[in-house]
């Protein structure tokens, strides 16, 4: 029996079609991986997958060294910063990059790269670079099967990325200017006074405070917050701290006594306030 040419075609798309829509699933040999950190104001993602050692030797050999490396497995790592950033001491703008390392013995070079469609480092061109920065290799124990990318060392404008594999942590260090968000941030919030509550004012207080500036308007800001919630005992201890930093020691005395009066009246639920009250209290008073 002959079938026409038309009927045939269409049988062998179906099988075709058939084979196309298989899905069976098994697992990745280097899993995909994905990590999201706040660093002050602004938010780091990394996507990358990660590999593992499997008793083989892994920089100098798997990973050879003065190579451009994925830094990672499969498609390229990619990194994305919400708000431009310094990183490693250079300035990048806000947007997403592929994450390639030239790994050396006693140095390595660390890359962000515009296209981050590539699979590994195939059709690399150094056209696309954006920057490249020097970072000293550490070792570390114990031995790290799997390779990690994290973020440490987190302060309000920076943080440590280290990429971790084996014996060796690479570390780049990521800032933000944290602090001109967060003065963009007050500045605007102070245009409708109305809208603002006592929390506000308290961060407003306790930012300016950490950062060792404009006191005198800590403290208003704090002393409006504290109007409000006047069992804010928590809101008081940094009253307390503002006013030792102006000097006024008396004054910090007595707030810190507060703050402590009332973080004893919660039996306990006060969060480590009685310790912090009475340091602070015993350091005034020496």
């Amino acid at each position: 029996m002959k079938f026409p040419l038309t009927v045939f075609s269409m049988i062998l798309g179906l099988g075709a079609a058939g084979i196309a829509q298989a899905q069976i699933q098994t697992p990745a040999a280097s899993p995909r991986a994905n990590l999201s950190q706040s660093v002050g104001l602004t938010t780091v993602t990394v996507d990358y997958s990660r590999p593992s050692a499997r008793d083989r030797e892994i920089y100098g050999a798997l990973v050879p060294f003065g190579e451009i490396w994925r830094t990672g497995a499969d498609a390229a790592t990619r990194i994305v910063f919400e708000h431009d950033v310094t990183f490693g001491g250079e300035s990048v703008d806000a947007g997403e990059y592929a994450l390639y390392s030239i790994p050396g013995e006693n140095e390595w070079t660390i890359i962000l790269y515009t296209d981050t469609s590539h699979w590994g480092a195939q059709g690399y061109d150094p056209a696309n670079e954006v920057v490249r920065v020097p970072a000293e290799p550490q070792r570390i124990e114990p031995f790290l099967e799997t390779f990690l990318i994290g973020l440490e060392h987190l302060r309000d404008d920076s943080a440590v990325l280290h990429l971790d594999w084996a014996h060796t942590r690479v570390p780049v260090k990521i800032t933000t200017d944290t602090n001109t968000m967060v003065e963009a941030s007050i500045a605007a919030a102070l245009e409708n006074p109305d809208a603002l509550g006592p929390r506000d004012y308290a961060r407003a207080a306790i930012f300016y405070l950490n950062q060792g500036r404009e006191l005198e308007q800590a403290k208003s800001w704090m002393e409006k917050a504290l109007e409000a919630s006047p069992d804010a005992y928590w809101w008081e201890h940094s009253y307390a701290r503002i006013l030792a930093e102006q000097g006024e020691k008396e004054a910090a005395i007595a707030a810190a006594e507060a703050s402590l009066e009332k973080a004893r009246a919660t039996g306990g639920r006060a969060f480590g306030y009685i310790d912090l009250n009475e340091a602070l209290i015993k350091r005034l008073q020496n």
